[in-house]
This record gives structure tokens, sequence and C-alpha cells, in this order.
């Protein structure tokens, strides 16, 4: 790969499929205290009280599965560079998210890339929302892989981990 790193600035988000919506709630919302953004038949959209934006979509499937991990990067055309790069890609849209870049990383992990999204009001001194633990933020994720050097090498190389 040959572009600069593209600015990625945090965890943005991730996509969890589960088999039961309501058990998930049960536990995410109830036990560890996301709070709801958005909620359908088909999905729920999740924040902690720091986030102004969901971090952490629900979606119903037949098996449970890592769907993605997001990134939020630094500008319109970080998208562009890593969109430049990358052999496979798609443009889509999520709720709150008009442009997100998909792509799969060389070790099998599903990522997104988005600059854009729509911001909710704060929500860290709402007390009256608070239950659990009061989960603030996702502000790292853990993958798991036999290619630990090779894949650490990749993130901070290509990426700019």
């Amino acid at each position: 790969m040959s572009m600069h790193p593209p600015q990625v600035i945090r965890v943005g988000q991730v996509i969890l499929a589960v088999t039961d919506l309501a058990a998930s709630r049960g536990f995410y919302v109830d036990l560890l205290g996301f709070n709801v953004l958005h909620e359908n038949q088909t999905a729920m959209y999740l924040r902690g009280t720091e986030d102004r934006e969901w971090t952490l979509k629900l979606e119903a499937a037949a098996t449970p599965s890592l769907r993605q991990v997001g990134f939020k990067v630094g500008s319109d055309g970080a998208l562009e560079d890593i969109a430049a790069f990358s052999k496979t890609h798609r443009w889509e849209s999520e709720q709150d998210r008009p442009r997100i870049l998909r792509i799969q990383d060389p070790f099998g992990f599903p990522m997104a890339f988005y600059f854009r999204s729509v911001k909710h009001p704060w929500l860290l001194q709402r007390y009256d929302l608070h239950r659990g633990p009061g989960i603030q933020r996702i502000d790292h994720v853990n993958f798991f892989t036999p290619q630990v050097e090779k894949m650490t090498r990749w993130y901070m190389d290509e990426m700019g981990f």
C-alpha cells in the first residue's frame, strides 16, 4: 500500500449480530448501562454516556458474529485514501452516518470507516439514565489472531495506528 496514514481518530462503532435481541438488550442496556439511541424490530443502536453518536449496534441474526469494527477518520479525504488502496471495498450508509467505507482487512476482519455522523445531546449529566457500571464510551477493541506481529505491523505501518 502506498498511501499516507488515513487519520484514524478513534474506534467509532462496533456492530454485533445477536441471536436474541431482547436478551442482548437486557445485558447491554439494563446490566451494563448503554443507552438506546435508535431501536426497531431488527436492531438497536446504543451509546455510552459520553458518546454523542451511537457506538454499538446490535442486529438480530441467526448466528452471532462480529459484523464490523468501525473507525472515525479525520476527513472525507481519509476515506478516499483508504478506498484508493483497498482492492475490495464498498460505500454504504448507516443510521446517522451518510457515508461509510466498508473493507475487510488482510486478516479477515470486517472494517468500516466514516467521517460524518449526526451528533446527539450529551447524556453525561443525565443521571436519571445511568444504570449499572455506566459505560461512558467504547475506547478500544481487541482482536484475536495467530499473526500478532504481522497484524500489528499492518495496522501501525499501513493504517497509522
